[in-house]
């Protein structure tokens, strides 16, 4: 399936029902039967729209399949019905407060595929929910959907009776009723309005009757816009609880907030960069972390952003072994940028190579580096390219090395002897670890010796193999330099590995 139509619906349908009817009372997208003249734009922008939308037609006869998708007896509750190779999806919504011409029920249907996944479809069923809701809410406020429906009815009950004087096609029946009512009712062009948003974008924001908002997001849809691999909502929340004060927010595009936006996103946009932490951005805005975590919470789950580590010089990247998508993706677009050849810059990066090294300002000029650093965004920004973290193992070493097993009772120091008797370690391991102290004693003042041990000690517990560097830096509140120095003194029992964060390699 293409792009254009991934996660997509294929048609949108208005079924309603009444004591008097019971039908599919609009549909788009529909066939086009002749040029129409309108001047309001935003009902010429959706007829408009019908010649690039190929239109989805459907087995059944109308009378039958709205009988189906009416949800009689099954209203205010999420509706999915499978026929042959479409699956229907919907909230059928008894209506509060019928008067006039409205009917007692109406269904806003979305036609998908098959074999779309159970969360997509939960997701549909949610979108309509919310604009079933939002539609009772202005019959009841001002008679909202009676005033549409007679502009509905009128529109079938003319055509019906141009069709009984005169032998048309039904499919042109359908199309000139749709058209009609295209034209002369809002709450179509606002039906029309999601179906094109959710195609083209993923993301809905129309305001109904130009007075109830429906917002939402449908995340595969906008990661496939973004070039990103699509992944569900659930794995987002998933992600997120594994989000910490170090990681980097990077924006997928530029983030505009809406008129009646908090005003903390504005805040905290100015300070989103990819070199910056949230604690960072957190101390930069004046807000706390738990706001900023909301805000970045609402971010990734409209699909706006991804979480990355903040850019620094020390950061080792990788070329992606598996690419979300296929690289044809990107290549035309990172040669038009850069005018570099995309398979040639990410061979720099195969072995791994640090950020610094990629830099590399005894061979590049200033302006090149800049130019290289923008490179180093691309890529990471449509995931070509992966940080890896150095993640740590505390083992006995795999080395024929002996240790006389008193090792531990001819410390020299009593206070490292006592701290290490309180280690749940090996016997082994802690004779290893009393002759690196015994070393460490001898070259070295007492004083000096104790606080690399201390150190060490306080780093055992995240030597797991679940702790990368920058998460051992975090939480003891050292720099990069006191705990990369720890590690080189205790290297003989320390078995390190490097691989993504978790964050990163869980969706990867």
């Amino acid at each position: 399936m293409e792009n254009k139509y991934l996660y997509a619906p294929m048609s949108l349908l208005f079924v309603t029902l009444s004591e008097s009817h019971e039908q599919i009372s609009f549909a788009y997208p529909f066939e086009a039967s002749e040029t129409v003249i309108c001047e309001d734009p935003l009902h010429l922008e959706a007829i408009n729209r019908l010649d690039s939308i190929s239109p989805w037609f459907f087995s059944l006869k109308p009378e039958i399949l709205a009988h189906l998708l009416s949800g009689k007896g099954a209203t205010n509750l999420p509706f999915e019905l499978k026929i042959d190779n479409m699956r229907y999806v919907g909230y059928p919504k008894m209506v509060s407060t019928p008067r006039g011409r409205s009917p007692r029920i109406f269904n806003v249907v979305f036609v998908v595929g098959a074999n779309m996944s159970a969360d997509l479809v939960t997701c549909y069923e949610e979108l309509s929910e919310k604009i079933a809701i939002a539609i009772d809410s202005e019959q009841t406020r001002c008679n909202y959907l009676s005033v549409h429906m007679s502009i509905i009815l009128d529109a079938h009950d003319a055509l019906d009776r141009q069709q009984s004087s005169n032998s048309i096609n039904l499919r042109n029946y359908e199309s000139e009723c749709f058209q009609k009512i295209l034209v002369n009712s809002t709450l179509a062009v606002d039906l029309c309005n999601i179906f094109n948003d959710l195609s083209d974008y993923g993301l809905v924001s129309v305001f109904l009757n130009e007075v109830v908002e429906i917002g939402f997001c449908l995340v595969e849809r906008c990661m496939v816009r973004a070039g990103l691999a699509p992944i569900t909502s659930q794995q987002i929340e998933s992600q997120i609880r594994l989000i910490r004060p170090y990681h980097a927010i990077f924006l997928l595009d530029d983030v505009i907030p809406g008129p009646d936006a908090s005003s903390d996103l504005q805040r905290i946009k100015k300070y989103c960069t990819p070199d910056r932490s949230i604690l960072d951005i957190s101390n930069a805005s004046g807000l706390s972390m738990m706001q900023v975590f909301c805000i970045v919470r609402h971010l990734l789950l409209w699909a706006r952003a991804v979480v990355v580590y903040p850019v620094c010089l020390e950061n080792l990247y990788s070329s992606s072994a598996y690419p979300q998508l296929p690289l044809k993706n990107y290549t035309e677009k990172f040669r038009h940028i850069f005018q570099e050849e995309l398979p040639i810059i990410l061979a720099q990066f195969s072995p791994p190579s640090t950020l610094d090294q990629f830099l590399d300002p005894t061979t590049h000029s200033e302006y090149n580096q800049i130019i290289r650093y923008n490179m180093v965004l691309f890529l990471l920004r449509y995931n070509l390219i992966v940080q890896l973290h150095t993640f740590i193992y505390l083992m006995e070493p795999f080395s024929d090395q002996i240790v006389a097993s008193d090792a531990l009772a001819h410390l020299k120091d009593s206070e490292m002897r006592l701290a290490l008797e309180k280690l749940t370690v090996s016997e082994v391991l802690k004779a290893h670890i009393a002759a690196i102290c015994n070393n460490l004693l001898d070259i070295m003042p007492k004083e000096q010796a104790m606080n690399y041990f201390n150190l060490f000690i306080s780093m055992t517990p995240l030597l797991n193999g679940e702790h990368h560097i920058e998460d051992i830096m975090f939480r003891l509140g050292k720099s990069r330099l006191v705990v990369t120095r720890i590690l080189e003194i205790f290297a003989n029992v320390l078995c390190t590995f490097e691989r993504p964060d978790f964050i990163h390699s869980q969706f990867s």
